[in-house]
């Protein structure tokens, strides 16, 4: 497998873990910079979008008990754990949005185009000694080198709670053309 194309998209999982001296106050996050190949850039882009249509429909339906069979028969490729992130993920969307409607602020029904999977002990493990992430895609499980900034070495080593999966285009600009012509876009 060929490794990703420099400077064309960034991948990064945001780790979240509690601090020792006090679990239930502060959470540490990471970011980890992952190194895909062109088959798993593939695999998790497609996993994002999928998991951000499960959250749209998820959304759609409000905060319904029973959403989690017709967001899994219209996602049968993501695995359980993630519907149920996308279905909670949804949850807060919608009971913020209500709390815009009590408060007599402007709300409208959650939508996103680009919603982060967030992956959990199920889904995701990491692996700090040999820097691999194995995460669940919609193409089955994959495993994904990482690479840990130096800022946050001393915090590597832990065991997140949840982690989010960012997927971020970088802006390409062509010599005198538009970056969106070009082929480039925004960050997403």
């Amino acid at each position: 497998m060929e490794a990703c194309p420099a400077g064309h998209t960034d991948l990064l999982l945001i780790a979240k873990s509690p601090e020792v001296w006090d679990p239930g106050a502060v959470q540490r996050t990471i970011r980890l910079r992952l190194r895909p190949s062109t088959d798993q850039a593939a695999a998790l882009a497609q996993t994002a979008r999928r998991f951000t249509s499960a959250f749209n429909q998820a959304a759609a339906m409000g905060w319904d008990a029973l959403a989690y069979y017709p967001v899994k028969h219209a996602h049968p490729t993501l695995v359980s754990d993630l519907i149920n992130q996308a279905r909670v993920k949804a949850a807060e969307a919608v009971r913020s949005a209500f709390a815009l409607k009590k408060k007599g602020l402007r709300f409208s029904q959650p939508r996103a185009t680009a919603c982060p999977p967030r992956d959990n002990k199920h889904t995701r493990r990491l692996d700090w000694a040999a820097q691999t992430a194995s995460l669940s895609t919609t193409d089955g499980r994959q495993v994904v080198p990482f690479s840990v900034p130096v800022y946050a070495a001393r915090y590597a080593g832990g065991s997140p709670d949840s982690a989010d999966l960012i997927l971020r285009r970088r802006l390409v600009a062509a010599r005198g053309r538009d970056p969106a012509e070009a082929g480039g876009g925004t960050d997403r």
